[in-house]
């Protein structure tokens, strides 16, 4: 093999994709999210309760659905079990607003470290930026 064939071949391999490490603090974040906010939803519930916050009545109470969902033993079972939650509405909506909070964050954390751990922003056939030094005239 010459030298000019070693270098083609070297130019042709990069990397494959990003670390797997970053891999799984997605898969990380795609499970732990959603728990810190189911468990942090019921204490923020808890909290409004204790000091009667007002919060919107529609949301609290055992949640009931329609007669249809019943109707086969399964869903029924299903449904039922569903139904002896308390507060499930407030519960999912506090969730929900907790979740796209925490995701924001995360997201936010993992861009900087990504800016400063991640690959450069120029490749090994980019040219160097230009430096202009402008200098105003005047007239």
């Amino acid at each position: 093999m010459s030298r000019l064939e070693v270098r083609q071949v070297s130019r042709q391999k990069g990397s494959e994709g990003p670390h797997p490490v970053w891999n799984g603090l997605g898969c990380l974040m795609l499970v732990v999210v959603p728990a810190i906010s189911i468990a942090l939803s019921v204490v923020v519930l808890q909290v409004i309760q204790a000091n009667k916050w007002p919060f919107p009545y529609q949301l609290m109470g055992y949640p009931r659905f329609p007669d249809f969902l019943y109707s086969t033993k399964g869903l029924s079972q299903l449904f039922g079990a569903i139904d002896n939650i308390q507060n499930l509405y407030a519960y999912i909506a506090i969730s929900l607003i907790i979740m796209v909070i925490v995701g924001g964050i995360l997201s936010f954390v993992y861009a900087l470290i990504y800016r400063f751990v991640g690959p450069s922003k120029y490749g090994p056939t980019d040219a160097p930026p230009v430096k202009l030094k402008v200098t105003k005239k005047q007239r």
